[in-house]
C-alpha cells in the first residue's frame, strides 16, 4: 500500500489528516492479506494536543527495512494557528529524513494569516533558500488593504522588496481602486506600474473594468513614493479615483487515489 493508500484510508475513517491537524491518533498499522505489515504512520502532539508531528513509512521487503515517505512538523501559536511547517523526504544514502521545504506563517490578533513564507533546502550549503513571501495588511472591514511580496536575494541571503498591491474599497466592501507597484532599488521605494477601477451602480453592481497600465506615475503623482522603511505604506491621494473588479477565488481541489501494490 503506497502512501497515499494511507492518506485515503486515514481520511475515510476520520481519524488522521494528511499533513498536521488536531487529533490523538497515535499510529496507523497497514496489514497485507496475509497480516504482514506493510506501511506505517506515527504521530506526536504537543502540550495543547496539536499535531506536530506526522511520519509515514513503508517496508522494503528486498532489504527488509523501514523506509520513509514522507514526513511534517509543525509548530503552533497557542492560539493553534500553524506557525511553521516543514516537511521532509527519505534520504536512502543515511537512511535517516533529510529537511525538503518550509513554510513560515504570522497572524494578527484575529487569527488572519498576514505574513507567508516559503523556503527550499539547499543540501549543497545545508541552507534554507526563499523561495516566495507575501505580507498582508487588513482594513477595518476585514479586507486586504496591501499585500507586498518579496524575493530572495542569493546573493546577502535575504529577503528584498518585489511588488506592492494597495486596494480601496467603498462603504458596502466593493473594491474602488487596485493599485500595483514594482519596488525600484535606485529610489528604494515602490512605483506605480498598473491602476485598475471599476464603477458600480446603486445595487453594486460593475459598470464597467477600466485598466490602464502606466510605467511610471512619478510626475503625475508629484514625485511621491512610497519608502520602503515605512512599516505601513503611504496612502497617495489621487483626484480622479478609479476602481476595479476582484479576482474570481479559485479552489484547489486535491484527489487522492488509493493504490495498491
Amino acid at each position: 500500500m503506497t502512501f497515499r493508500s494511507i492518506l485515503t484510508l486515514a481520511a475515510a475513517l476520520g481519524i488522521a489528516q494528511a499533513t498536521c491537524a488536531a487529533n490523538m491518533l497515535d499510529s496507523i498499522i497497514v496489514r497485507n492479506a496475509s497480516g504482514v505489515v506493510v506501511a506505517r504512520s506515527y504521530f506526536r502532539y504537543d502540550s495543547n494536543d496539536y499535531q506536530t508531528q506526522v511520519a509515514h513509512y513503508t517496508w522494503n521487503k528486498d532489504k527488509e527495512v523501514w523506509v520513509g515517505t514522507y514526513k511534517e512538523d509543525c509548530q503552533y501559536d497557542e492560539a493553534g494557528h500553524i506557525l511553521q511547517k516543514t516537511t521532509a523526504k527519505w534520504n536512502f544514502d543515511t537512511d535517516n529524513w533529510i529537511s525538503v521545504m518550509k513554510n513560515e506563517m504570522a497572524y494578527d490578533a484575529k487569527g488572519r494569516e498576514t505574513m507567508h513564507a516559503s523556503y527550499k533546502m539547499d543540501h549543497t550549503t545545508g541552507k534554507w533558500i526563499g523561495q516566495e513571501k507575501r505580507a498582508t495588511a487588513f482594513n477595518a472591514l476585514g479586507l486586504p488593504q496591501s499585500s507586498d511580496t518579496e524575493s530572495w536575494d542569493n546573493a546577502k541571503g535575504v529577503w528584498k522588496p518585489n511588488t506592492r498591491k494597495l486596494t480601496t474599497y467603498n462603504d458596502h466592501g466593493k473594491p474602488t481602486v487596485i493599485e500595483t507597484q514594482k519596488y525600484e532599488a535606485q529610489r528604494d521605494a515602490f512605483v506605480s506600474s498598473k491602476r485598475t477601477t471599476n464603477q458600480y451602480d446603486k445595487n453594486q453592481q460593475s459598470l464597467k473594468d477600466i485598466a490602464t497600465a502606466v510605467t511610471s506615475l512619478a510626475d503625475e503623482r508629484k514625485g511621491v513614493f512610497i519608502n520602503s522603511s515605512e512599516a505601513r505604506p503611504i496612502e497617495t491621494k489621487i483626484s480622479n479615483i478609479l476602481m476595479v473588479k476582484t479576482p474570481t477565488d479559485e479552489t484547489l481541489e486535491l484527489v487522492i487515489n488509493s493504490q495498491t501494490q
